[in-house]
């Protein structure tokens, strides 16, 4: 079942006051998200936005370890694609704010990579996809998590970050949106993720 993200305006929570390599990760997913976006259109321009994942990756981390993070990047999406038991919303690029999915997805791969307890990376792995595809998003999402900090960046921790340990399913986590951002009018056009082997390395 393909994945479906949707690059939506603003939500509520600052990109600005993460930790820096929290920072990394939301701007680099969002780039690779608008590759397999532009890519999904037809578009010429899949290219650009996945090396403008590289190199918000290479200026945080280095060029080596920038790499890396790229590479767990695309498998952890691409985990994604394969269990989402819903559509994610992804904001664009120019977005100063996190969507709720943005928060989930931050959320679990700061459990991942700090090594929170199973049930915990578990509960939060399920809020994004099927059961059976748990463990393996949990395995991608401690892979990233280590390229991101290897370098002594900070990812932060998960308290006041996604969905709360034990939060049922249905209940609803984005609140009222904000004015939106002059430059985040984009029409919300939903993305449907093609296999990571069609995407480009």
């Amino acid at each position: 079942m393909p994945m479906v993200f949707s690059l939506l305006p603003a939500s509520h929570s600052p990109l600005g006051s993460l930790p820096r390599a929290a920072q990394a990760l939301i701007v680099g997913l969002r780039g690779w998200v608008a590759g397999w976006r532009a890519t999904a259109r037809g578009d010429a321009g899949a290219e650009a936005q996945w090396e403008s994942t590289w190199n918000t990756f290479a200026a945080s981390l280095g060029p080596s370890q920038g790499r890396v993070a790229t590479g767990t990047l695309a498998a952890f999406v691409a985990a994604l694609a394969v269990g989402a038991r819903r559509p994610l919303v992804v904001r664009p690029a120019c977005c100063a704010r996190l969507s709720s999915d943005e928060r989930a997805l931050l959320a679990l791969v700061q459990c991942a990579a700090l090594r929170r307890s199973a049930a915990e990376c578990r509960a939060r792995a399920i809020w994004l996809v099927r059961g059976e595809h748990a463990q393996p998003l949990i395995i991608h999402a401690s892979d990233l998590g280590q390229a991101l900090t290897a370098t002594g960046l900070e990812i932060g921790a998960t308290a006041a970050l996604g969905p709360p340990f034990g939060t049922p399913l249905e209940a609803p986590l984005e609140a009222p949106l904000e004015a939106p951002l002059e430059a985040c009018q984009d029409e919300a056009v939903p993305l449907v993720v093609p296999p990571l082997s069609e995407a480009g390395d």
